[in-house]
């Protein structure tokens, strides 16, 4: 973290504290404490007038460190809830400026900011309900006090971060900064000359929260609704009724419950599966001597099917563009095809080939019209990470496995499914990762699960097939 000064155009002096913890500037311990102490240190230094709360690199926070996740340093004091209770309890004005995107506990640490600036172009959001949990810094709690319930139920049991300008349109953002080539941060400067004469700053735990319908009628049809989209999910319904509370309780209480609900979750078994899933897409496209991707190379697409890859050509398409007439460093052939069923999925077997004429096999999974996943089979380094920059290119989940072309894992699990019936589909899948897993066709255990999931529609809450295999089989070792 660095802490410098910020010079308003007005001739204010104030403190700029940057956060910076890459690659997504996480709020772990470290950075936790040093937070607190540059707040101690604004408030004791009568030249500086107020704090400017800002993030380095690409992105403002985008919450909790995950290298933390499950270790005592995540809770180690100062926690991020008594991070957010030195910032309200500052003698100067704070202004988060925001550029990138604030989600989870980073944007629970702006909304404890007396103002928030943010450049247009910002996201802002509370994934934690992917994660199986509640916000667990007072995020239920301070949501609905700045831009309303209906807006907090949804970004809480929903999980989808909105733009800055959509949130300033809801109050969660006071000022949004118009000139793109001016740092936010100089943005925030600026706000702050308009705000420096004010006898008070808003202290989001004392806002009111104005909501005039029947309470227990609205969180009922919600909770309708949640219960549809997301069965099976305990997390949405838990953030609905954490978001209700705002209306209904003080913010000491509120916050209370919100953080029971917060610990219950955490040890719900959809959380612990979410979480397992989430960790298996970080790792699950790093490949031992693989250290770094390639750049976004230009490349070359060639059908050589004479039907049914159209779909699959324009999603292609849509990402890698029509050809700039520069040479691309690599051709992408689609060579054949396997449709499980009309309403899952289509598996596509391709080859990348660089500009040496060196190819390596892909397997795409097409479903509903999106790639859902990429898998990568044996290559040279130089191969993977060529082939690993096409799947950053396109935004699609990438596995490596240790197929050859002729053996892709995604095309041997389609093709097993395809002469399954609906009610044996489940089985059919787990005995074929477990087959791969077994014949160490997999980096990593976890891998079939990221296929099964992106690939083959497996409910992302329940973890995956072999995720659930490995918890059966522990549970039969547990008994006496």
């Amino acid at each position: 973290m660095e802490v410098t000064r910020l010079t308003s155009p007005k001739g204010v002096s104030l403190m700029l504290i940057t956060l910076d913890n890459p690659p997504v500037n996480g709020l772990g311990h470290s950075l936790r404490e040093r937070i607190v102490q540059a707040l101690d240190a604004a408030d004791s230094d009568e030249g500086i007038a107020g704090v400017v709360l800002t993030g380095a690199g690409r992105l403002f926070c985008a919450g909790a460190d995950v290298r933390e996740f499950g270790t005592p340093a995540s809770t180690r004091a100062p926690d991020l809830r008594q991070v957010l209770a030195r910032v309200f309890a500052s003698r100067k004005p704070v202004i988060a400026a925001i550029h990138g995107a604030a989600l989870g506990g980073g944007l629970e640490l702006a909304m404890a900011c007396n103002y928030r600036v943010a450049d247009p172009s910002a996201r802002l959001g509370l994934p934690e309900v992917n994660l199986g949990l509640i916000p667990g810094a007072w995020g239920t709690q301070m949501l609905p006090r700045l831009a309303g319930m209906e807006f907090a139920a949804a970004r809480v049991t929903r999980g989808d971060p909105v733009s800055a300008r959509e949130a300033a349109d809801v109050g969660l953002v006071d000022a949004l900064g118009e000139d793109p080539i001016l740092p936010i941060t100089v943005t925030a400067a600026a706000f702050f000359d308009r705000i420096a004469t004010s006898e008070s700053h808003p202290d989001t735990r004392t806002l009111p929260v104005r909501f005039d319908a029947d309470l227990q009628v609205w969180q009922e049809g919600l909770a309708q609704k949640l219960k549809k989209d997301f069965p099976g999910c305990p997390a949405p319904l838990a953030g609905l009724k954490a978001v209700a509370l705002a209306a209904d309780l003080p913010f000491e209480e509120a916050v209370a419950e919100e953080r029971r609900l917060f610990v219950e979750l955490m040890s719900s078994p959809e959380s612990r599966a979410l979480r397992h899933v989430f960790f298996a897409e970080r790792e699950c496209a790093r490949v031992p001597g693989v250290k770094v991707r390639a750049a976004k190379h230009p490349v070359s697409l060639v059908d050589e099917l004479l039907a049914g890859t159209q779909e699959l050509v324009e999603c292609l398409q849509a990402r890698l563009g029509k050809g700039s007439g520069e040479s691309p460093a690599a051709t992408l052939t689609l060579v054949a095809s396997t449709c499980i069923d009309e309403r899952a999925t289509t598996m596509f077997v391709a080859k990348l080939a660089n500009d040496q004429g060196e190819a390596i096999p892909l397997g795409f999974a097409l479903r509903g019209g999106r790639i859902g996943c990429m898998e990568i089979g044996v290559g040279t380094p130089e191969l993977l990470s060529l082939a690993l920059g096409l799947g950053e290119h396109l935004g699609t989940q990438c596995v490596c496995t240790s197929a050859d072309a002729d053996g892709l894992l995604m095309l041997a699990v389609a093709s097993a499914l395809a002469s399954a019936n609906e009610a044996d589909a489940e089985r059919v899948l787990g005995d074929a990762l477990m087959a791969a897993r077994a014949e160490s066709r997999l980096y990593r255990p976890a891998d079939g699960d990221v296929i099964a999931v992106h690939g083959f529609g497996y409910p992302r809450h329940l973890g995956g097939p072999l995720y659930q295999a490995d918890l059966a089989a522990h549970a039969q070792e547990s008994r006496p």
